[in-house]
């Protein structure tokens, strides 16, 4: 065998590789349902893997070489400082669905189970205080349908959390929002505990 047709059973190899990444890429965006964006990801976050580790085919993904990934991605730079742990995961999480296709496919690869997810932190939850629910509790007396409610619990409870609908389609209900805004405004609340 010439080393001509040596390159050439290599670019072969490559090409079912890159052609294996494809097909996997066409069955989550069609099979699985996922968005055009989770393919475009995933297309990213595999591209990453197999130029770091150079394999030729999927017999050469091996855990040294998952392994070495994840410490040149946990020494990547993030926006603030090194990659966060999602975002190492989300590499991962392709990695293991990539695997996990391959095996479907009876093609002989690295288990997938064998990748482990980095431990991350919990989210923060943002709960309402007792006297934020004391105020929610009093609010139905004071508003007359369940969309006024809902735009005083979204307003002064859950500030990040956007309203159920647009307030552009929902024009006609302005002034009640008016209303609850006024209620529930610092102002009053103010004039209210002075009362009491």
């Amino acid at each position: 065998m010439t080393a001509s047709n040596g390159t050439i059973i290599v670019r072969r190899m490559a090409a079912d590789l890159k052609g294996l990444k494809t097909q996997f890429l066409e069955y989550i965006e069609i099979e699985k349902g996922r968005s055009v964006k989770t393919v475009e990801n995933y297309d990213r976050y595999l591209m990453r893997f197999l130029n770091f580790a150079k394999v030729k085919s999927p017999a050469e993904i091996s855990e040294q070489s998952v392994r070495e990934f994840r410490i040149t991605l946990n020494r990547s730079a993030g926006v603030t400082g090194t990659m966060k742990k999602n975002t190492q995961n989300y590499h991962l999480i392709a990695l293991r669905a990539f695997l996990k296709f391959l095996r479907k496919r009876d093609i002989e690869s690295l288990n997938p189970e064998r990748i482990e997810l980095a431990k991350t932190s919990g989210r923060d939850l943002d709960l309402i205080t007792a006297d934020e629910l004391n105020r929610i509790m009093k609010a139905p007396a004071r508003f007359s349908n369940f969309y006024s409610l809902r735009v005083c619990v979204s307003r002064n409870c859950a500030g990040s959390i956007k309203t159920w609908t647009s307030r552009a389609m929902n024009s006609r209900y302005a002034a009640r929002e008016k209303k609850c805004a006024s209620y529930f405004s610092p102002r009053r609340q103010k004039k209210r505990s002075q009362n009491i």
